[in-house]
């Protein structure tokens, strides 16, 4: 039986949505499933940090910023509050440039003992993985490889 006409068109349609939807659902599910919980920018951040590895390197990232996870949420929070103190010097009232450069150093030092933690993390990680999976890292693709 072959349908024709207005009918066809609109089940052809119905069909299309239908397999957008069950796409989307698809990827909604495998995202959940490989990476860290909504909400958890911690998870995410470390998530970024491991993408580049091979994925035994990736679970050893995982697993070391999990046993260091009080010190990282800790380097974590401070580095999100001293962005947002560079903010509130941009936006004060008087303007007050030493008030800025004193904000940006700020978090010039806290971005860098973030950056410290965790080149230890992945240094770490790197350690306990064998040469032929050290072999398989490649730098990121993209504006800052």
């Amino acid at each position: 039986m072959i349908i024709r006409g207005p009918l066809a068109w609109v089940l052809a349609a119905a069909l299309l949505v239908s397999l957008a939807l069950n796409v989307l659902v698809a990827g909604v599910v495998l995202g959940r499933l490989r990476g860290p919980p909504p909400g958890d920018d911690f998870g995410h951040v470390v998530a970024m940090i491991a993408r580049p590895y091979p994925p035994e390197i990736q679970h050893e990232i995982m697993e070391e910023a999990r046993d260091n996870q009080g010190g990282l949420r800790e380097k974590f929070d401070a580095l999100r509050d001293a962005r947002r103190a560079v903010f509130e010097a941009m936006r004060t009232e008087p303007f007050d440039p030493a008030k800025l450069d004193a904000a940006y150093a700020n978090a010039r030092s806290t971005a860098d003992a973030m950056q410290v933690a965790i080149q230890g993390i992945e240094a770490g990680a790197i350690a306990k993985t064998p040469a032929d999976v050290r072999q398989r890292i490649r730098p990121p693709h993209g504006a800052f490889p």
